[in-house]
């Protein structure tokens, strides 16, 4: 497991339909990943998701790899 949940780094490639971003841009990830399907996330409440994890914590399952890595894919 790779950990790491600062995330800080610069944009290398850009997904499809992203916007707003270009290569190159300096940037900082929220560590939280929320699942965006329970009640919750749904009513913009993401800080009550039961289902969170957080990058580079082995807090919860399935573990999910930090920012220590050379490159880290993320959601737009």
């Amino acid at each position: 497991m790779v950990l790491g949940h600062e995330v800080a780094g610069r944009i290398s490639v850009l997904g499809d339909g992203v916007e707003g971003f270009a290569v190159g841009d300096a940037v900082t990830v929220h560590p939280a990943v929320y699942c965006g399907e329970c009640a919750d996330c749904l009513a913009g409440r993401t800080n009550l998701c039961p289902q969170v994890t957080y990058y580079g914590s082995a807090a919860h399952r399935p573990h999910t790899d930090g920012a220590f890595a050379s490159r880290k894919a993320v959601p737009a």
